[in-house]
C-alpha cells in the first residue's frame, strides 16, 4: 500500500519518535496534533494529485465525514455492489432492487440508471442546468456539478455538496439500515 520509500520514513520516524518518549504512545505523523484522521491519510495516500480536483472537494470539511468516506469510496470502486461482489469470485445472482424490471446492479446503474436514481436526476440536473455529457460515469458526473457555479458563492458550494448528497441518500435507499426497518415494522399494526 505504501511506496518502499514512505515505509522507510515511517520507520525512521517512529523510531525517533519512540527514543524521545518515556511511555509508549501511537503518534500519526502526518497531523500537527499527532492524531489520526481520515483525511489527512487520503492526503498521504494520494499524494499531490489528492490536493487537485474532486477528492480535494470531497473531504471539504463543510461536507460530512460519512458523506466524504462514501464518495471516496464510490468514485475507488469500493462500495459492495452486486457486481463487485462477483469481481471476488463469488457468485451470487444480480439484481437492482430499485428497479422494476431486472438488470445487473453496478455502481453505474444504481447510482444514476436505476429506476430510483434516474427521476432524482433529471429533477435536480433540469434545476440547476446541468447538462451531461454524452458518454459519462459517477466521477464525471460529480466533477460536471462540482465545477458550476461561480467560485466562492452559495451556488458553487450547493453545485459541490447535491451530487453527494444525492449518491448518499441513494445508497441509504438501496441498501436499508436493518434498524430502520424494525422500528417501522414495529408501528405497523400486525395481523393475528
Amino acid at each position: 500500500m505504501f511506496t518502499a520509500e514512505v515505509q522507510r520514513c515511517l520507520m525512521e520516524e517512529y523510531y525517533q519518535n519512540k527514543s524521545r518518549s518515556t511511555t509508549d504512545t501511537r503518534i500519526w505523523m502526518h497531523t500537527t496534533d499527532g492524531k489520526f484522521t481520515i483525511k489527512s491519510y487520503a492526503q498521504l495516500i494520494q499524494g499531490n494529485q489528492g490536493r487537485q480536483g474532486i477528492f480535494r472537494k470531497i473531504w471539504s470539511s463543510w461536507i460530512p465525514t460519512k458523506v466524504s468516506f462514501f464518495s471516496w469510496k464510490l468514485l475507488k470502486g469500493a462500495i459492495p455492489v452486486d457486481s463487485a461482489i462477483t469481481k471476488c469470485h463469488i457468485p451470487i445472482v444480480s439484481k437492482c432492487l430499485c428497479c422494476t424490471q431486472p438488470a445487473e446492479e453496478t455502481s453505474l446503474h444504481l447510482f444514476i440508471q436505476s429506476d430510483l436514481a434516474k427521476p432524482v436526476w433529471a429533477h435536480f440536473n433540469d434545476l440547476a442546468g446541468i447538462q451531461l455529457p454524452r458518454f459519462y460515469n459517477i466521477g464525471l458526473i460529480i466533477k460536471t456539478w462540482m465545477t458550476a457555479g461561480k467560485k466562492g458563492s452559495m451556488e458553487y458550494l450547493c453545485h459541490s455538496f447535491i451530487p453527494l448528497a444525492i449518491l448518499w441518500e441513494i445508497w441509504k435507499e438501496a441498501v436499508p439500515d436493518i434498524h430502520t426497518k424494525e422500528k417501522i415494522k414495529g408501528w405497523v399494526p400486525q395481523d393475528g
